[in-house]
């Protein structure tokens, strides 16, 4: 029990000690002293410490957990993009839909016109008008929230 306590609060002091900075010095008498700031009046040697994993397959599993973390972040990323690409689509058709509409309302049909399947231009009919209209406002009514 004594060793998983200490194992335990090893690894626990790990990552504090990850980024500090730490010294070996020994004293007149003989005595190794490790701390984190260089002894005054001695030398010191910088140490870095090596840390490997207690039980090489725990480490594999810790590896693949954090393949998949990773993949599966990933996956949520390119969700995400999609989504704001579905959205911005849905924005923009929405928009030229409602001025679409506006246009239809503003305009009676004998005054808009389109080209027909020889390139020639051709007034709208009051049924053309009205059919512009209603696939206008379906437009509208499926991107517009």
């Amino acid at each position: 029990m004594k060793k998983h306590a200490l194992l335990l609060s090893l690894l626990l002091a790990l990552p504090g000690l990850a980024g500090a900075e730490i010294y070996r010095s020994v004293d007149s008498q003989g005595r190794v002293t490790y701390s984190q700031t260089p002894p005054a009046g001695r030398a010191a040697d910088k140490v870095t410490p090596r840390v490997s994993p207690a039980n090489p397959a725990e480490a594999d599993a810790l590896q693949r957990q954090l393949e998949a973390l990773d993949k599966e972040r990933g996956e949520a990323a390119k969700k995400e993009a999609e989504g704001e690409a579905k959205a911005a689509e849905r924005v923009k058709a929405c928009a030229e839909a409602r001025a679409r509409l506006v246009l239809l309302a503003q305009s009676p049909p004998n005054r808009l016109m389109s080209r027909d399947d020889q390139g020639n231009m051709v007034r709208w009919t009051p049924q053309k008008h009205d059919e512009q209209r209603r696939q206008a406002e379906e437009l509208a009514a499926s991107s517009c929230d």
